[in-house]
């Protein structure tokens, strides 16, 4: 089967919806001109893609005496100047298979006509054309009729299919629309279109004063239909246009004016807009109260120790402690208890930590995203020793005196090291530092038969250590360290505690402060937490959802009051341009 063509794919994803419009036949060369021009004026003002309707001929007439057009040759030629001229698509119907070829050279989209929407024939010569096929749902038809119809376009090698609804017949002269078949033909798989004027057709419903019929029509409520089919959700809308419907040739009673359509395409797009707004708060909102739910269920407790760490004798120079040696332990006290700020105070609400928890360390004004820092690596060096001597991109942590580093770079170079240990009731509680960085990162990322050399061996010393005997597959505090943070405040995962925390335990943790953020006045924490289906605790994310769902919902509401209040009637003439004052 061919690929779907660019305008059916631009069709498909247009919002709120795209435009078939234009007046019902070609009257004149000059008319079809003039009403493509504004109509596409008109859809250009409003932001709609259009598609530029009319048809060379009118097979289907009531009466013999019905006007039906200039036929395909003529025809053709003026809606090739329509497309020419004002650089528009062109939407025409066929009614014999024989038409398809000559119409396709011209046509963009080839409508089947209802009474025809099961003429496997004309179906299979229209799609063999490549063109976008819009099939009108017969009026005796069943809305599930069409997914057949639809399939055999497709089975002719042609994707581009889309359906219309143009109402079914009720009683001998009249036709209705139910909204349900817009839902329904999706099952066609394929766009579907509203056919907002034909759908108020009353067939051969009109009597005519020297005696015979001639199809008739409720054209004031054609905005009512309109209004329906964009608030069910239709992909477009097709509608025939005339700047006289009173003496058009065909169909009169069901075109729209000219003068009316932008006030009409614009109510149509404000009620696309409102329920757009109301769908979004309505989805949003509830998304952010169970995200909200979801964050405020992870238990988490932060402890900040990179100034409590260092002796308050030493608290002066702090970057002098650091880079000193000797022992830098640390005796840190941690309860279980989470906390929750009401009012002005903080209270405190025990609540247990099931396993496994997990244990990050925090950087804050850390900027591991800082280009030359980031850049300074190379990863086929991790994964793969015959890289090792390719250290070009890695200075000035590329060698020592002349022996290639590895890992090479400022990244591996400034390995996180301060290390902790967890005890409760003197009883220690082991961190499990396996299966802690990402599967894809140990499989492909680091090599199974990397080892490390040379690394901080030569001053100064930037980090941690690695063990050289280890491939750098399994050295996980490492792999975790190289996938570098986007902002200045992250956490990295330490390891886990596979066992439950009580509500009210106190942790003792012994904590190596090793790591020198202190150079940059950077901030280090501790951090326990467990996790929910969301992740780990993070509001923003709930806090998000229901404020973007708030601020549409109070839109949609907003909108439908100043609509209801102070609607714009169709065809107020104080809307012309005209009519207006030089400030309005």
């Amino acid at each position: 089967m061919a690929a779907t063509s660019p305008l059916y794919n631009q069709l498909k994803d247009a919002e709120p919806f795209f435009l078939l419009a234009g007046p019902n036949v070609i009257e004149s060369e000059e008319h079809i001109l003039r009403m493509a021009k504004h109509i596409k004026h008109i859809a250009t003002k409003v932001g709609l893609p259009l598609v530029f309707k009319s048809s060379f001929d009118k097979a289907n007439r009531t009466s013999s005496k019905s006007f039906r057009g200039p036929g395909m040759a003529e025809g053709l030629k003026i809606l090739e100047k329509v497309k020419v001229a004002y650089d528009l698509p062109i939407v025409t119907d066929v009614h014999e298979a024989y038409q398809c070829e000559e119409v396709g050279k011209v046509a963009d989209i080839i409508q089947i006509p209802a009474f025809l929407c099961r003429q496997t024939d004309l179906l299979v010569a229209a799609a063999q054309t490549g063109k976008i096929i819009n099939i009108k749902k017969g009026q005796f038809c069943a809305p599930s009729v069409m997914e057949n119809s639809a399939e055999k376009i497709r089975l002719a090698g042609n994707p581009n299919v889309m359906v219309c609804e143009r109402g079914t017949m009720f009683g001998y002269n009249d036709l209705i629309v139910d909204p349900r078949n817009f839902e329904w033909m999706r099952e066609a798989n394929c766009p579907v279109v509203a056919d907002i004027t034909h759908a108020l057709q009353q067939p051969a419903g009109k009597k005519l004063e020297g005696g015979g019929v001639a199809s008739g029509g409720l054209r004031e409520l054609i905005p009512c239909i309109a209004r329906t089919a964009v608030a069910v959700g239709v992909d477009g809308i097709f509608m025939e246009v005339h700047d006289d419907p009173l003496s058009a040739p065909v169909d009169g009673p069901t075109q729209w004016p000219l003068r009316h359509l932008e006030e009409l395409l614009e109510e149509l797009i404000a009620i696309a807009v409102i329920l757009t707004f109301l769908v979004a708060g309505v989805v949003f909102i509830p998304l952010g109260v169970i995200c909200l739910f979801a964050s405020q269920g992870v238990v988490e407790i932060v402890d900040r120790y990179d100034t409590h760490c260092v002796p308050e004798s030493s608290r002066a120079n702090k970057v002098a402690y650091i880079q000193s040696e000797g022992d830098k332990m640390c005796n840190r006290t941690i309860t279980v208890d989470i906390f929750f700020y009401v009012g002005y105070k903080y209270v405190s609400c025990h609540k247990t930590m099931k396993h496994p928890v997990y244990v990050y360390y925090q950087l804050e004004n850390y900027y591991q995203n800082h280009r030359r820092y980031v850049k300074s690596r190379n990863d086929a060096q991790l994964r793969s020793p015959k890289e090792e001597n390719d250290v070009q991109t890695c200075a000035p942590e590329d060698n020592v005196a002349g022996h290639p580093i590895v890992p090479c770079g400022l990244v591996a170079w400034s390995l996180f090291n301060d290390t902790y240990k967890f005890s409760r009731n003197s009883q220690e509680l082991l961190v499990n530092k396996k299966d802690i960085s990402w599967k894809s990162d140990r499989d492909s990322k680091f090599g199974k038969n990397v080892y490390s050399k040379n690394f901080q061996t030569g001053a100064p010393i930037g980090g941690g250590t690695l063990d050289p005997k280890k491939p750098l597959s399994e050295q996980e505090d490492l792999i975790v360290w190289m996938r570098t943070a986007a902002l200045p405040i992250f956490r990295k995962l330490y390891g886990k505690i596979e066992t439950d925390l009580n509500a009210g335990d106190t942790i003792m943790v012994l904590l190596e402060n090793n790591y020198n953020t202190y150079s940059f006045n950077g901030e280090k924490k501790l951090v326990l937490s467990t996790t929910s289906w969301l992740g780990g605790r993070n509001d923003f994310l709930g806090v998000a959802y229901l404020t973007v769902g708030s601020i549409c919902l109070f839109l949609a509401v907003t909108f439908s009051v100043l609509y209801l209040v102070k609607p714009r009637q169709l065809g107020d003439p104080s809307y012309l341009s005209w009519n207006r004052s030089p400030g309005g």
